[in-house]
Order: structure tokens, then sequence, then C-alpha cells
């Protein structure tokens, strides 16, 4: 954590951040960067945009019940 803090694209800490919206929501930290100073900004623009695309940027759960107790096999494609 201290290699992020001390890289020239670190700009802040914050506490208490929720990345949905409600009283619901879980609260966590994050760090607040300045994208343009990282390296692999494309890739990281692409991958949001892409998620914002397919409507699946921060799903919530991670691994929604049905795919958890889904034990159905599917041929591969090939």
């Amino acid at each position: 954590m201290d290699a992020l803090k001390k890289d020239k694209s670190f700009i802040d800490t914050i506490a208490g951040v929720r990345f949905a919206p409600g009283k619901e929501s879980k609260a966590t930290s994050a760090y607040l960067v300045q994208i343009q100073e990282i390296p692999i900004k494309d890739e990281i623009k692409f991958a949001v945009d892409f998620q914002r695309n397919e409507n699946s940027l921060f799903p919530s759960p991670a691994t929604p019940e049905e795919k958890i107790n889904n034990t159905e096999q599917k041929d591969l494609p090939f």
C-alpha cells in the first residue's frame, strides 16, 4: 500500500466511500488517483466503458444466488 501512496498518480485516501446508492450499501475506503498518470490508463478506461455498455458495472452481489446454485453443466461451444 505504501508503494501506491508514493506513486505520482496518487492524490488522496478517502474513507467511507459507497459504490452503490442507499443506506444499505457497504462503505469502504478508496484511493483517489490521477488516471492520466497510470501507464495502463487506456486498458482501465476500456474495461470501465465495456462494463457500462454491458450494464455490469459493480454488479451486486458479485456472485448472484442463481450462479452459486447452478450445478447444471453446459457443453462447451467448440
